[in-house]
């Protein structure tokens, strides 16, 4: 069967076996629309051919606006949170209850995936006595962003619904695909994790309104690449129909 990837992310591959085993997948490769550069960049690298493969971006982003949108902006601040915060526990509180202080937003630590992350959300919570929350269903996470005046995030995908949803957001770097994603902005809605300290979250937080203007002028950017991304698979599907009819 013809193999396809749609809007996809690719790597790190480390070990010699799993470089080979995506080229033996990628030589077999009909279409490849790639996330991200770097993917993109990758994937060529390691067999696919060039004439089959197109930069595209997250699949989020095709997320549709609805009546919610427009929600009461600036009630909550969300911080998203993952298995590994707990290397910097004291700074992050520290510097959470620092952020509690100096604003009268509500601050909260949000479980995106909660199988994964709801043990680290609700640790947090109770040590800086903020709230957490988890989500039901994709049309809750859209009310949620609504309402939010910023987002920081150690997933990527926080920061690719923020960016839809016209949120400033800031992400740790602790994670290829973010940082490729906010290559977008030039990296500077990038906080790097080894340099977090206790003024972080308020220090970038103040400069919120610098990330909003930017988003208006990258969501041109991300609707064009939605739309060859979507394009290349149309016309991907009628080739393939075509030549079976």
């Amino acid at each position: 069967k013809p193999i396809v990837f749609y809007r996809s992310g690719l790597g790190p591959f480390r070990r010699k076996l799993s470089r080979w085993l995506v080229h033996i997948i990628l030589k077999r490769t009909v279409l490849f629309i790639a996330r991200d550069p770097e993917t993109r960049d990758l994937a060529l690298s390691l067999g696919c051919r060039k004439e089959r493969t197109v930069l595209g971006i997250d699949p989020v982003c095709s997320w549709q606006e609805n009546d919610e949108k427009e929600g009461d902006r600036g009630k909550r601040i969300a911080i998203f949170v993952r298995e590994g915060m707990n290397e910097k526990k004291d700074l992050v509180l520290e510097g959470v209850h620092r952020l509690k202080e100096k604003t009268p937003c509500e601050v909260e630590f949000v479980a995106f995936h909660r199988q994964s992350d709801e043990s680290v959300a609700s640790h947090f919570a109770e040590a800086s006595g903020a709230q957490w929350r988890y989500f039901h269903s994709p049309e809750e996470i859209w009310t949620y962003f609504s309402h939010l005046s910023a987002v920081f995030t150690m997933r990527l995908h926080p920061a690719v619904i923020a960016s839809v949803m016209g949120v400033p957001w800031f992400a740790f770097d602790i994670d290829p695909k973010i940082i490729s994603f906010s290559g977008l902005w030039g990296g500077t809605n990038l906080i790097h994790w080894q340099e977090l300290s206790v003024d972080t979250f308020w220090e970038r937080y103040t400069r919120r309104d610098e990330i909003c203007p930017t988003l208006s002028t990258l969501a041109q950017t991300i609707q064009e690449r939605t739309r060859e991304s979507e394009e290349s698979l149309e016309n991907f599907i009628e080739a393939i129909w075509g030549s079976r009819s």
